[in-house]
């Protein structure tokens, strides 16, 4: 087999490669000529090996002898933490919006199944234990009660036993596995947050967040600073506009629906006619 220098050009030796992908099956290729015959073009990832984190690609096309840069595109590899906030007090909504249902599916539910397609590794932030043993999830209570949403996510990053775990609130029916993957694929290990900017305004309740933000969350959480936007100021946030979505270029008119949250009974009811109206039905299910 050719040296890596030789197969894969001057100096690709010298980057630490993990992996190379073949666009056509190519199981054994003992020198660079044969390889040249069995599939068309490779690319070859430089990995982050701390955070497991592909962080750059290069193509070699056998048919044009030349390597292309690809469009830059972050893959994450390693294991991820979903948690489910349903610790609020839902005072302007009167009763439990997590526990209400919408198109006969129980909110809490609709978004914890969009969160196992993503990763199986779910837990449910919440001090009322005896309302969500039916998602048959792991459940974890605040250790700073009553400290609103910066409580619950100190509680799942102190529990989560990852490095990096995606945050999503129980007020969001529509969101989708294919927005939070959007989300994860954008993170880049020099940032400690990657969060939406929405029509103008932050979404630091769908977002991703690293484990090392928890000394500057307890920070907040000790001086009483509860506002998300004071502890946010506090960390490195990348933030990802709507145009960085592929769902947003596909459907932007239904992208919108996405981050639409329940605070009141007229929210309810607005989600309602949403979810019988706006969104179509596929595979038995609504999509965006």
């Amino acid at each position: 087999m050719a040296s890596h220098k030789s197969f894969f050009g001057p100096g690709i030796q010298e980057i630490g490669w993990m992996g190379v992908l073949f666009f056509s099956f190519a199981s054994y290729f003992p020198s660079f000529d044969i390889q040249s015959k069995v599939c068309e073009s490779v690319i070859i990832f430089k990995v982050d090996l701390k955070y497991l984190n592909i962080v750059d690609t290069f193509k070699y096309s056998f048919t044009d002898r030349c390597w292309i840069k690809p469009k830059k595109r972050r893959v994450i590899l390693m294991d991820w933490t979903m948690l489910l906030l349903a610790g609020g007090k839902s005072s302007r909504m009167g009763v439990n919006k997590a526990l209400l249902t919408i198109g006969g599916v129980v909110n809490v539910s609709r978004v914890a199944s969009e969160l196992k397609k993503v990763s199986e590794n779910i837990m449910v932030i919440t001090n009322t234990f005896e309302e969500y043993h039916f998602l048959q999830l792991p459940l974890i209570p605040d250790l700073h009660k009553d400290q609103g949403p910066l409580g619950g996510l100190h509680a799942g990053l102190t529990s989560s036993k990852t490095e990096l775990q995606f945050l999503a609130a129980c007020d969001m029916p529509f969101v989708s596995a294919d927005a939070i993957k959007d989300i994860i694929s954008h993170y880049e290990p020099e940032f400690d947050a990657v969060i939406p900017e929405i029509n103008g305004r932050l979404q630091p309740l769908f977002a991703v967040y690293h484990k090392r933000c928890l000394p500057v969350l307890t920070e907040c959480l000790l001086k009483q600073e509860l506002k998300m936007s004071l502890f946010l100021e506090k960390i490195s946030v990348k933030i990802m506009k709507e145009t960085d979505f592929n769902l947003y270029r596909e459907n932007p008119e239904h992208f919108q629906y996405l981050f639409f949250n329940m605070n009141t009974r007229e929210d309810y009811q607005e989600a309602g006619y949403i979810d019988q109206t706006e969104l179509y039905l596929k595979d038995g299910r609504h999509e965006l």
